[in-house]
């Protein structure tokens, strides 16, 4: 008898031991792995863009970057400066444009003269505007391109 509770003391320690050992290991060591049913039911949801409605002050509005990837709208104004990057901006009539953004879209209703800072926009206008700047990077046309 005095065996048995031995060894069962003993059994007892060696789990004990045991289990602060790979206590201590999971604590060091943790990982983590998606599983397969998890990641399968979850939805991804579409970005949507917030609107901001920009300002013309005295015949000017800048949309500066901190409307980068929102949809602008402005309406009429004489001039227009655009630094907000990724960005779709709706005009009105516009006699002076400079696009200092990279991809953005931008749409008006008339502009006389566009200046291109940056690189990868497509400015919508039904007429033939003056171009400056980097016009090689940079696109004009009658139609907005097609989405993908």
């Amino acid at each position: 008898m005095k065996k048995q509770l031995t060894m069962i003391a003993a059994g007892g320690a060696l789990l004990l031991t045991l289990a602060g050992c790979s206590a201590t290991d999971a604590a060091e060591k943790p990982t983590a792995s998606p599983s397969a049913s998890a990641s399968a039911g979850a939805e991804v949801e579409e970005y949507v863009f917030p609107e901001v409605n920009g300002e013309c002050v005295d015949g000017i509005a800048t949309i500066a970057d901190d409307a980068s990837s929102s949809i602008i709208t402005v309406g009429d104004c004489e001039t227009v400066v655009v630094e907000a990057s990724n960005s779709k901006v709706i005009l009105g009539t516009v006699d002076h444009l400079t696009v200092n953004s990279s991809i953005s879209l931008i749409e008006t209703t008339s502009v006389g003269h566009i200046v291109f800072g940056g690189q990868g926009n497509f400015v919508v206008t039904p007429g033939e505007p003056v171009l400056e700047g980097d016009v090689e990077n940079n696109t004009v046309g009658a139609e907005a391109p097609a989405a993908e």
